[in-house]
């Protein structure tokens, strides 16, 4: 637990240096406060990350080029950080005493339950294995040939080979934890000013609600912080993307620069998990809207700021799997003999469907939204049911007050939908329904789509009923927090955990499996005894591992993987 702290606080130092740095090299299109700073700084680390592993190993080369990028961040930002204080020193002494309280009170929260053991069933299925390969190796051709999932390209990845430390003799598997901390920061830091009275005063806001519903999120997940998933950190940015936009709309602010920072981490978001891609349009408005005032400096920058984020990603896609996206067989644009087979990829994608509807047979995939609806209905809980019904019925409200307003009342106050806030409110309303509908028609697990659903009703209330409602959903969250807490808690405790280290991955029983390189020597990958699952202690594992279906490419590991045409 002791080096958990620190990894969490070196973390934090990162994040708060490069975010100011992007702050700074943007400061013509950006507005940042202190949580912004630091999500655009875990923006900046994992583009970074990404974009090392192309060339070399993320492991403690890069960790050293990193700490040397931040310390001269810190120099080129000591204006900007002289300001940070200023600001801080002329506030109300309680609130800042009170957000110092709560962040150490997080950091040693957080660190307690990120130590744990990883329970996570994917991060034995492949992420710890796929993290290795990137503190070893950097960027490998065609690994998703040796084992599919490492085709599942989530700069989540990168991130967690940057912050794993394995150069310490272990991997530090707290990234989770780390974003988990700034998630409850951004939820509680006001909470001080309900004391203060200031809050009560105002419209309870539909961010509040956002607000509550990462809180929510955040304890119904609970026990995956501690491990190196790859659902939970797109989940966090797409709610606090959500947030951000919400309460820039909410404070009636017309600039783009308060909507810019919240549209580059929804290009970012989607680098992390391709379930969140909707969340993008946020950022094809913006672009739209500078085009339309003729402000093409800030639409450049915005532009190629985005290209810097997406293109690292890419790249590590088309090397390790040979498409640009994946599993997207048709979007086939490059000739690399490390490549897929598109029969395989297409089957991958089919299983994500069948997993995400809770379908068992492959039969069955492509039978009618009502059959197949009752089956991934019946998986749900009672409390995601409440929730996904009570998303249909916002959504309805949403299109019948649409139809109302439009076709039969009209606007009442006919200056008041030509403001650009009130535009962009029903923007964020728009994307969350594509987003929802994609999530639903593609492949619905729960886990996927929480965010989506928590956000869209929290907007929705915030469009329709204003405050008559929203402090009773809110309070409903809280309840549902507290019997989410009760009934996942006891796993929790019973987790094991170490005073000096965060716990390691579990271990499992393997075989070897020798491959033959162009010199004729052998190398052995290792292969479970049972079931799919790999540990972290060795390493290179796959539960694919078939010299009948494989061949190296070249005399190492290093040169990657071909498939071998049956």
């Amino acid at each position: 637990m002791f080096v958990a702290i620190l990894s969490l606080i070196y973390m934090c130092f990162i994040s708060f240096t490069l975010g100011l740095l992007v702050k700074r090299v943007m400061s013509r299109v950006i507005k940042a406060d202190i949580d912004m700073i630091m999500a655009l700084g875990i923006m900046a680390s994992t583009v970074y990350a990404q974009s090392f592993s192309i060339f070399y190993r993320v492991n403690i080369e890069c960790n050293i080029i990193l700490l040397l990028i931040s310390l001269v961040s810190l120099i080129l930002c000591r204006e900007d950080v002289k300001e940070l204080f200023e600001r801080a020193r002329n506030s109300d002494i309680e609130v800042v005493r009170y957000r110092v309280f709560l962040l150490v009170i997080l950091i040693l929260f957080v660190a307690a339950i990120s130590a744990t053991e990883p329970l996570d069933y994917d991060s034995y299925l492949y992420h710890n294995q796929a993290i290795q390969w990137i503190e070893r190796y950097g960027l490998v051709k065609g690994l998703g040939n040796l084992h599919h999932r490492f085709a599942y390209n989530s700069a989540m990845m990168s991130l967690q080979a940057l912050f794993g430390f394995s150069f310490i003799g272990r991997s530090i598997h707290q990234v989770n934890g780390f974003i988990c901390l700034l998630a409850l920061y951004y939820v509680f830091c006001d909470l001080y000013l309900y004391r203060k009275a200031e809050l009560l005063k105002k419209e309870f806001r539909a961010s509040y609600i956002i607000k509550a519903s990462m809180f929510f999120y955040i304890l119904l997940n609970l026990q995956s912080i501690s491990s190196p998933g790859t659902d939970f950190a797109p989940t966090i940015f797409f709610m606090y993307i959500c947030g951000k936009w919400q309460e820039a709309c909410e404070d009636k602010r017309q600039q783009t620069f308060y909507y810019l920072a919240p549209s580059l981490l929804a290009v970012f978001c989607v680098t992390l998990k391709l379930s969140v891609l909707p969340i993008a349009f946020l950022t094809f408005y913006l672009l739209y809207e500078l085009l339309k005032k003729n402000k093409t400096k800030q639409a450049v920058i915005m532009l190629v700021g985005d290209l810097v984020i997406v293109l690292p990603y890419l790249i590590r896609n088309v090397i390790i799997s040979g498409y640009l996206l994946y599993p997207m067989e048709k979007l086939d644009l490059f000739k690399v003999d490390w490549k897929m087979p598109k029969a395989l990829v297409s089957a991958d994608r089919e299983e994500i469907k069948l997993c995400g509807r809770e379908i068992l047979h492959q039969s069955e995939l492509n039978s009618s939204l009502k059959a197949w609806v009752q089956v991934w209905f019946k998986s749900l809980n009672l409390i995601e049911r409440g929730i996904f019904c009570l998303t249909l019925l916002m959504i309805c409200l949403v299109i019948l007050s649409f139809i109302y307003k439009r076709f039969i009342k009209g606007n009442s106050k006919p200056g008041e939908v030509n403001e650009v806030y009130l535009q962009r409110e029903s923007v964020l309303l728009t994307v969350l329904i594509i987003a929802f509908f994609y999530w639903f028609l593609s492949a619905p697990s729960i886990r996927f789509g929480m965010g989506v659903l928590l956000c869209l009703i929290a907007v929705a209330a915030g469009l329709l009923f204003g405050n008559s409602v929203k402090g009773a959903y809110t309070g409903m969250l809280f309840v549902f927090s507290l019997i989410t807490l009760t009934s996942y808690s006891d796993g929790l405790m019973l987790s094991e955990a170490n005073l000096i280290y965060p716990t390691d991955y579990k271990q499992f029983e393997c075989e070897e499996v020798s491959y033959e390189t162009k010199k004729g020597d052998s190398i052995i990958i290792y292969r479970p005894k049972e079931g799919d699952q790999s540990g972290y202690d060795v390493f290179p594992e796959s539960p694919d591992a078939d010299p009948k279906y494989l061949r190296l490419r070249g005399d190492s590991l290093k040169d990657g993987f071909m498939a071998i045409a049956e």
